[in-house]
């Protein structure tokens, strides 16, 4: 690189970056010492799509960033030639349409002439959806001379951090919007990013986790059972949750079985989409619920939503830890004996056990469950 754009420098650029991570209005401050130090007229952030335009520019332009604006780009060949460029690279905007045929449509009369946008670098930011696109752009005038090649190096550098700080701060504003929809329920809440490591808590989830002997608990940077059996389970149903696939909607588990610290700990989907056009991410939320009272009169459907049994099933397992047999429970369902078995099997698959004996005590603590 020349020696006016120095390491000094390009952290300086950088660094402001992941500054405005923390908050969009920051974002034009951002911008401005990557125009400066370009020796540029503007430098801008366009996502495009077919319902509209959202821009941030360190230059205020209301009439550039209006939505006649946007249409005008649309519908002249430069917008179509910004969603064919490659996402990832950057390009002199000579390089994806004919300049001088652009200097004789109503987007260079009516809008980039007067505003002397006479040469462009355009980036393509990678996108997740099919019908928009996201670019970043740096702007020159005709007597501000073409972009040498360190030049354009240097953008790319800078724009990969812009979609990098991006993707941060979307995630920043997912994970306290989510904390602060979660704050004040009575329900433990805790996210996981992709790795499956905790990113967020709220103050329930750091009650129930910080108790003495709790069956699941904050061990480094990982969730971690007691139980060693309950540890497999755990972590097979949260890697199926995180799976790429994205097939597996989640599932519950009761945890520390028959001590006042029991808890039912449920794993589900958390997607989310980064911003600037960067990939979904695929998290995982674990809602974490303490021992409660127990309604007889919805038995059935309490236990089949804590052990994720049918209704048949939940009846049978209830009418086994009531002390039946399970020819005695399968005359009380009204079903035949080689019912009762099929469903005792799905039972075991289901809950992660082995024995009648382990079913009973599995359904009777679940009497003291929310």
């Amino acid at each position: 690189m020349a020696q006016r754009i120095n390491v000094e420098t390009a952290s300086s650029v950088i660094s402001g970056f992941y500054d405005a991570a923390y908050g969009r209005a920051n974002w034009a401050d951002a911008l401005k010492p990557l125009t400066e130090t370009l020796h540029s007229a503007r430098s801008c952030i366009f996502h495009l799509r077919a319902s509209g335009c959202n821009a941030i520019s360190d230059v205020e332009d209301q009439e550039l960033n209006s939505r006649q604006s946007v249409e005008m780009l649309m519908r002249d060949p430069l917008g179509a030639a910004y969603g064919r460029a490659r996402p990832g690279e950057v390009y002199r905007r000579e390089a994806l349409i004919d300049e001088e045929a652009l200097r004789n449509r109503p987007l260079w009369t009516d809008l980039f002439r007067a505003r002397d946008m006479a040469r462009d670098l355009i980036f393509r930011i990678p996108v997740s959806g099919p019908d928009e696109f996201w670019t970043a752009q740096i702007h020159r005038g005709q007597g501000q001379g073409d972009f040498s090649e360190e030049e354009i190096a240097f953008f790319r550098l800078c724009v990969a951090h812009v979609a990098r700080a991006g993707e941060i701060g979307s995630l920043l504003k997912q994970r306290q919007s989510l904390a602060s929809a979660f704050a004040d329920l009575p329900v433990g809440m805790v996210l996981l990013d992709e790795a499956g490591l905790p990113t967020s808590f709220n103050a329930r989830a750091e009650t129930l986790l910080g108790r003495p002997n709790a069956p699941l608990t904050l061990r480094g940077n990982l969730l971690h059972c007691q139980d060693p059996k309950h540890l497999r389970s755990f972590d097979r149903l949260l890697r199926s949750v995180l799976a790429r696939d994205g097939t597996q909607p989640g599932g519950s588990l009761v945890l520390g079985l028959g001590t006042p610290q029991q808890m039912v700990a449920t794993i589900a989907p958390y997607q989310t989409s980064g911003l600037f056009g960067t990939p979904a991410s695929r998290q995982a939320v674990v809602l974490l619920r303490a021992k409660g009272p127990f309604d007889p009169r919805r038995a059935v459907e309490q236990v089949g939503g804590l052990l994720d049994l049918t209704p048949s099933e939940a009846r049978l397992g209830l009418a086994l830890a009531s002390g039946a047999t399970l020819r005695h429970a399968a005359e009380s369902c009204q079903i035949t004996l080689k019912t009762a078995r099929t469903y005792l099997e799905r039972i075991y698959r289901k809950t992660d056990i082995g024995q009648q004996s382990q079913l009973v005590a599995l359904i009777k603590s679940v009497e003291s469950l929310d």
